[in-house]
């Protein structure tokens, strides 16, 4: 069951369509960036899905074409923990530039089959570089 979220996240972030990913959330489900530029925590499904639809259409996604997303894994012990790290692979479209980096880790608790909160430590410089904008 967690392989499929993993699967169902890493796809989401590679095709950036974010339904399925949002849709993985409990009704009451928080998403959390702690360490990232705007430290960030949204509750609820209604509003984790507005982030991510605005995510859409930020500067960094139309600045950049993703062509791979990988994702590594690791389950905790009690069965509803994981923590994953991801990589991105792509090119920059202002220059055609290739990138590969990693993008993010995170740690997600589960219960049953949804999500109850995902912590993103994003790589907020290297996802900036990647697509060509300074870091500010």
């Amino acid at each position: 069951m967690i392989q499929n979220v993993i699967e169902t996240i890493r796809n989401a972030f590679q095709t950036r369509d974010f339904n399925p990913f949002v849709a993985l959330f409990a009704a009451d489900g928080v998403y959390e960036t702690p360490f990232a530029t705007e430290n960030k925590r949204i509750a609820g499904i209604a509003a984790i899905g507005a982030h991510f639809a605005k995510m859409t259409e930020s500067p960094i996604n139309k600045a950049m074409k993703i062509e791979s997303v990988s994702a590594s894994s690791i389950p905790g012990a009690d069965g509803m923990t994981v923590f994953v790290s991801f990589e991105i692979k792509g090119k920059r479209l202002a220059d055609g530039q290739s990138f590969h980096f990693p993008s993010s880790v995170a740690l997600l608790y589960i219960e049953g089959d949804k999500i109850k909160v995902y912590r993103d430590y994003p790589n907020v410089a290297g996802i900036r570089q990647a697509a060509g904008l300074s870091f500010k």
